[in-house]
């Protein structure tokens, strides 16, 4: 039986969720820490084989280069890294969860 991986649309939409509720919490709550562990194993098991994951930022999608991101969360991503003049996102394998807070 094979398990299918995790999608990267599936890993943006629940950091941002994630972002959208430890922004609720002070920094130092249980709460924060439990929002980012979901989308911390799915990045674990998308970093798995291959370790790193580079990923291009356009103004309203996220582009790898076998695929263009365009659900709601990855164009709110997208803008918001885009304005921050973020190019390419690098994850690398052994982030840890505050990596993924900030």
């Amino acid at each position: 039986m094979t398990v299918a991986l995790p999608s990267l649309d599936a890993f943006v939409a629940e950091l941002v969720l994630a972002w959208q509720r430890i922004a609720l919490y002070q920094p130092g709550h249980p709460s924060r820490s439990e929002a980012i562990a979901k989308p911390h194993r799915v990045l674990a098991v998308l970093l798995a084989p291959t370790g790193e994951l580079a990923i291009a930022v356009s103004r309203d999608a996220l582009v790898t280069p076998d695929e263009r991101l365009e659900s709601v969360p990855a164009r709110k991503l997208a803008a918001a890294l885009y304005r921050a003049g973020v190019g390419i996102v690098r994850l690398r394998g052994g982030i840890g969860q505050p990596g993924l807070e900030g």
